[in-house]
């Protein structure tokens, strides 16, 4: 997502693509495809703007870039790895790319192997999405409405930018009528008893997203950043069904209400001593409040505050070639909170010092990274502290105008969560009881992988990539017997492999076409030897598949379609089997582009309408079948207004379709 000249002296030893003419500058390989920037710990994009329609979002840039995945499932890069959204060097979501148009982007970074920099905890990938820096004062405003032809959905979302003198500012709200009717049926056999649960659940609720963010550029070296995000909902459910038990039955009529509310707040101030160092300090609070009342009422809330300084030296010269060195220092405390009083469940207080390295020489790029976490925990009244070390490395080797192979290894941590550890039984349904473990101890994530990508003529895009996860003492969801009462709850299982291979192709071919596609099989291995739980292992094959395909038209319409299908997920308490999602999306730009209409077609054909869960074990069988129509045509409206106003006094007005800068 950037269009913007590259400069050789700030690319040194990378891999650029900017023609199909292959030209040499000095330890730079120029190569095959525009705007893209190959390096070893990451892969930049400069998106073409006029690729797309005038003020598409940022989401739609990312629905071409190689490796990534998006659809009404999320973001995934490699078919396999969740990605972290960040803007700016910020956390942020999915939500606010929908926000951002594709001329205000400088470049998108996809970094597949991320450092412990980005948190010790993330499993995934990032996408980092890079905001020009606009110099001009301006003012803007969008204001959207949509609607929705069934279940009464419905919503809006205005939103407003400006810039004067040195404060950029940018806000919106999001706001959604969401109901749903969702249809579940749970079947349960023991040695001894036979349960089944038919439940129809009515849900009628809303969600809203916002954020706040304002920039200060005080000089060409200095810059702050504060933001504040929220994201709230409230779900109330009206459940009527029968509950069989044996050769009796009885019915089942209850009400539940579900609320979240996620708050968090961002600072970022950074100091550029030249154009190869810089300075960053980082500040952050976040707030997670959880409540869910039915049978039980269960409340929990998560509280975070983390500071940070970091530390970037580029073009050091290291015999002749240019290395590259990160430093960064992070101090979190993290609070978890339970009940109705908001008793405290757990602390902890983390300390982090990562340190990262790339080189290269040759066509051979390598990168570093070692992080050191230490963990003051308390649980109730016991205090534990551990160490842990967290390596990250990539080996890349590039041949010009052949491909990029790609060697990479990274260990994670994850520590428990509020609801892993809360010792308190929640019953959220008569079949579905859940209790913590407060004596759980954090699991270490490995992760080897080998990608060959290659880029070949005519901007096509090729790679095939292979990964191993394995983990032992994962934390896992569980099904334990206590008392003739099923109960899920949590443990350290034995241990977690999974193994696969996808292979991609992407392309942008004549007529505005563009194709990205992603489709390959892995196998997963869960395993829990010695538990107590009622199921021991549960293994076996899924395939995922993925294919975006779209179209630009004359410069006002443009068409998205989107087919995500992953066969199975697995688990140690069973294996999900879930079936194909297609989504269509047509947007056309009408009055000079100041105004949009789109057509959103989700679940396309129903496909997707039901889920099923199965469970097998020597004790226990259970099959849970869910039917939720998610299948609805919506339709938008989005309006824009606003002016540009010129730096130099007497400048000329802009008003209205021109108000975006270029």
């Amino acid at each position: 997502m950037f269009a913007c000249p590259l400069r050789a002296q700030f690319l040194q030893g990378d891999t650029i693509v900017v023609n199909d003419t292959i030209v040499a500058l000095d330890d730079i390989t120029v190569t095959a495809q525009k705007n893209v920037i190959q390096k070893v710990d990451k892969i930049v994009y400069r998106i073409n703007e006029k690729d797309f329609l005038r003020h598409a979002k940022a989401d739609n840039a990312l629905r071409r870039l190689p490796d990534v995945s998006v659809s009404a499932s999320g973001i995934l890069i490699d078919s396999y790895k969740h990605a972290a959204i960040y803007i700016d060097g910020l956390p942020s979501d999915e939500e606010t790319l929908k926000r951002i148009d594709i001329d205000e982007i400088e470049r998108i970074e996809v970094i597949k192997n991320p450092s412990a920099i980005y948190g010790s905890e993330l499993t995934g990938g990032v996408i980092n999405v890079v905001k020009r820096k606009k110099k001009e004062r301006f003012i803007k405003a969008e204001i959207t409405g949509r609607g929705a032809a069934m279940r009464g959905i419905y919503g809006f979302t205005p939103s407003l930018a400006f810039k004067t003198g040195i404060l950029t500012l940018n806000t919106y709200y999001s706001f959604t009528k969401n109901n749903q009717d969702v249809s579940t049926r749970t079947e349960r056999w023991t040695s001894s008893t036979f349960e089944r649960q038919d439940i129809q659940d009515q849900i009628r609720g809303w969600q809203g997203f916002g954020l706040l963010n304002a920039r200060l550029d005080f000089r060409e070296t200095d810059y702050l950043i504060l933001s504040a995000t929220s994201m709230n909902y409230r779900f109330d459910h009206r459940y009527a069904g029968t509950l069989t038990t044996g050769e009796s039955t009885a019915p089942v009529d209850d009400k539940a209400l579900e609320q979240l509310g996620k708050y968090s707040a961002n600072l970022l101030y950074r100091h550029d001593f030249d154009r190869a160092t810089n300075l960053e300090v980082k500040g952050r609070y976040f707030d997670y409040d959880n409540h869910y009342r039915s049978l039980t009422d269960n409340h929990s809330r998560i509280r975070e505050a983390s500071g940070e300084i970091l530390f970037q030296k580029q073009e050091i010269n290291l015999w002749d070639n240019p290395l590259e060195l990160v430093l960064d220092y992070k101090s979190v405390y993290r609070r978890y909170l339970t009940g109705s009083q908001s008793d405290r469940l757990a602390s902890l207080a983390i300390q982090s010092a990562n340190a990262t390295v790339s080189y290269n020489v040759a066509g051979l790029s390598t990168y570093l990274a070692l992080g050191y976490d230490y963990t003051h925990q308390t649980v109730g009244t016991a205090t534990t502290g551990y160490h842990t070390l967290l390596p990250v490395a990539t080996l890349a080797y590039g041949l010009p105008n052949r491909f990029n192979l790609s060697l990479q290894y990274a260990r994670k941590i994850t520590r428990p969560g509020v609801d892993y550890l809360n010792p308190t039984i929640d019953r959220l349904n008569p079949m579905y009881l859940r209790q913590g473990n407060s004596a759980l101890d954090p699991q270490q994530n490995n992760e080897l992988s080998l990608s060959v990508r290659k880029s070949v003529t005519n901007n096509h895009n090729l790679s095939l990539n292979a990964y191993y996860r394995f983990n032992n003492g994962l934390i896992s969801e569980i099904l334990t017997d206590r008392e003739g009462q099923t109960i899920y709850s949590y443990d350290n299982i034995g241990r977690a492999r999974v193994v696969g291979i996808n292979a991609g192709w992407n392309a942008s071919l004549p007529l505005n076409f563009y194709v990205n596609t992603r489709i390959g099989p892995s196998y997963n291995d869960y395993a829990a030897p010695g538990s107590t739980a009622l199921l021991m292992r549960n293994s076996g094959w899924s395939l995922f598949a993925y294919a975006g395909i779209g179209t630009r038209i004359l410069d006002f319409l443009s068409a998205d379609l989107d087919l995500f299908y992953n066969s199975r997920n697995y688990g140690l308490t069973g294996t999900f089997r879930t079936r194909p999602s297609v989504n269509l999306n047509i947007e056309a730009n009408l009055l000079s582009d100041r105004l949009t209409l789109g057509l959103y077609c989700m679940d396309l054909g129903g496909w997707s309408t039901q889920t099923t869960l199965l469970a097998q074990g020597d004790v226990l069988d259970q099959r849970t079948t869910i039917r939720n129509k998610m299948m609805n045509f919506s339709l938008s409206v989005t309006y824009r207004f606003g002016k540009k106003f010129n730096s130099s006094i007497g400048g000329r007005t802009i008003e209205n379709s021109d108000i975006i800068t270029k």
